[in-house]
């Protein structure tokens, strides 16, 4: 025999679901998606205006959050992990999920990954996800692929963590290793070295699209941190700086861009087609940004 008080009670929180119907938390790398789906979840026992008062904050930036068009910063996300009932592990790793998106520095963004990843509970397609983030952001794993088509090259952490430069730790090596051959991006030849699978590659970037974009920015910052330190580090002999600063017309610049991706492509071409063999690994970055506003101004 249940009162009325008894069978009202699960009404008494307007959002409260069973266990198995909220998404897991665990299973996403992005928290717009998870927020999209822990709303679908919910249904009509809290909706977007209702969640906004319970976190204090407008309706707007609840629909603008979810739509990308505003972000979600830490400190609100924590208020959001509150209204949404998550416990402190959930709640860490949602706040992780934000600094990942948002993150100011590679060093941040790096930081957010380790820790979704030590969350342990980080599982199925989205852990993929994380990995994928990981080849395509650490600039050794790029420098490695490139290397197993070196001759002489050998599939040993300990003369890989020594050939790249800088030098990387073996342990760094092996994880690398380890990680390329499992997602099948470098596959064992006959002969005991390794190869590119250029299939891989191309299905990786299109299935994890968001984590390669976000990698990307990333290896530029890493690779720009490479280049610095070989002006000091690599003989001039063994290595090509030109700096250009020029005034250009706004309209200009998709053409300006466009030029530079084909004459990338010409030097890919160039390498690919060299007939001797390949010894060594280098690194080719072309930069084109803006030093001033669009249209100048005498006003301050």
């Amino acid at each position: 025999m249940h009162t009325l008080l008894d069978l009202l009670a699960p009404l008494s929180d307007p959002y409260r679901l069973e266990a198995r119907t909220m998404p897991d938390i665990y299973t996403y790398s992005d928290y717009r998606l998870y927020l999209e789906d822990w709303f679908n979840a919910a249904g009509r026992r809290l909706t977007k205006r209702g969640f906004a008062r319970k976190a204090g904050c407008s309706p707007s930036l609840v629909v603008g959050i979810l739509k990308g068009r505003n972000k979600l910063d830490a400190q609100r996300a924590e208020r959001f992990a509150e209204v949404m009932k998550l416990d402190d592990d959930e709640t860490s790793y949602f706040v992780s999920m934000v600094r990942f998106a948002h993150g100011f520095s590679r060093a941040d963004r790096q930081a957010a990954w380790e820790a979704m990843v030590s969350a342990g509970r980080f599982r199925g397609s989205r852990a993929i996800g994380l990995e994928t983030y990981a080849v395509f952001s650490r600039w050794y794993y790029a420098a490695i692929v490139e290397l197993a088509s070196c001759e002489g090259f050998r599939a040993e952490p300990a003369w890989i963590a020594a050939t790249l430069r800088p030098a990387i730790t073996e342990a760094q090596a092996a994880e690398a290793l380890e990680l390329l051959l499992r997602r099948g991006l470098l596959t064992g030849k006959a002969d005991g070295g390794l190869q590119v699978v250029e299939e891989a590659w191309r299905t990786e970037h299109e299935i994890y699209s968001r984590e390669v974009s976000i990698a990307v920015a990333s290896l530029h910052e890493s690779m720009l941190e490479r280049a610095a330190e070989a002006l000091s580090t690599v003989d001039w002999r063994e290595r090509h700086y030109a700096t250009y600063t020029i005034a250009v017309p706004s309209e200009r610049m998709e053409e300006l861009k466009e030029r530079i991706s084909r004459f990338q492509e010409q030097i890919m071409h160039l390498c690919m087609g060299f007939g001797e063999p390949r010894d060594r690994v280098v690194q080719l970055g072309v930069q084109l940004f803006p030093l001033s506003m669009d249209s100048p101004s005498t006003e301050v």
